[in-house]
């Protein structure tokens, strides 16, 4: 993986991994009702690009695309996304920085 900026790996519903230069984390989701899961990773690829162009930390990408994918899970139709309840998710989610030694700061 040499050269790869970031790492991403879904667990659906239990969160994510991902990996930045030498930095590892971890997300917790909160629970929500799913209507719709199809296309809830391409929300979180949206999320992703999203923040890269406005140069987010690393926190705010990882929140910021699994709120998309979470949200896009919630309707019925899909690739929509009710960002009315952004700000809701985006509090709730966890990012957690896991050390090499498997403890989280």
């Amino acid at each position: 993986f040499e050269g790869i900026e970031w790492i991403i790996i879904s667990l659906g519903a239990q969160g994510a991994f991902a990996k930045h230069h030498n930095r590892f984390y971890r997300v917790s989701l909160p629970k929500i009702k799913v209507a719709n899961p199809v296309g809830s990773g391409d929300a979180t690829v949206a999320g992703i690009a999203w923040a890269l162009a406005e140069g987010d930390d690393d926190e705010t990408l990882l929140r910021k695309a699994n709120v998309l994918g979470m949200l896009n899970a919630q309707e019925s139709k899909t690739g929509h996304v009710n960002m009315a309840h952004f700000d809701k998710l985006y509090q709730e989610l966890q990012v957690r920085e896991v050390t090499h030694d498997n403890n989280s700061k």
